[in-house]
């Protein structure tokens, strides 16, 4: 079926539904009130660029609208928080201090790195930079745990399971699954979600 693609962006529910996908990301992922247009632009270049594959056989030209301009909008959403590009993600000082495994405070250039001949023979999987990419996200992750939470993260890297430290510490499950949940946003909001 052939449709006037450039009637698309004019038809009121489609001018209403970018507008409000653009709104719902104004605040998130590093966007802002003055990226609205921008993010409308995106939206609508995008429902025009795919109107071609358009098929009234398969679906209502709304519905296609719909699906095209929020597809649109997880692309943008993936693409924004990408860890090279993830806002989120806050630069630290190599100066700065932060609490180890330990719980012994230390600046982040003194966080031990693994030896760069190690990845080249092949005993490492990641790259140096990876490593140490890892090792600050997890010592900035450790710091807003917490003293609860760490001795958690300890007792689970010990092997230990929920059932017995809800046992030894004198707690519910439940309330140990909870404390579990709140380490992982953190370990997630640090980038480190891969490594849960």
């Amino acid at each position: 079926m052939d449709v006037d693609s450039s009637r698309w962006i004019d038809d009121p529910y489609v001018v209403c539904l970018i507008r409000m996908k653009a709104r719902q990301l104004i605040g998130q992922y590093g966007l802002t009130g003055s990226d609205r247009e921008d993010i409308e632009q995106s939206l609508k270049f995008d429902l025009l660029r795919r109107a071609p594959k358009f098929d009234g056989s398969r679906a209502g030209l709304r519905t296609f609208a719909t699906r095209v301009i929020e597809h649109a909008v997880a692309r943008m959403i993936e693409y924004r928080t990408a860890p090279m590009r993830d806002c989120r993600i806050e630069v630290l000082s190599l100066q700065e201090t932060v609490v180890n495994s330990d719980g012994e405070e230390v600046r982040l250039e003194d966080l031990p790195h693994e030896d760069a001949s190690l990845h080249q023979r092949g005993y490492l999987s990641c790259s140096m930079a990876d490593d140490q990419f890892l090792e600050i996200a997890l010592a900035r992750a450790l710091t807003r745990l917490t003293p609860e939470q760490r001795d958690l993260c300890r007792q689970l890297l010990a092997s230990r399971t929920m059932s017995d430290i809800a046992k030894a510490k004198g707690i519910s499950r439940p309330r140990l699954y909870e404390i579990r949940r709140e380490i992982q946003r953190v370990f997630e909001e640090e980038g480190l979600r891969e490594y849960l």
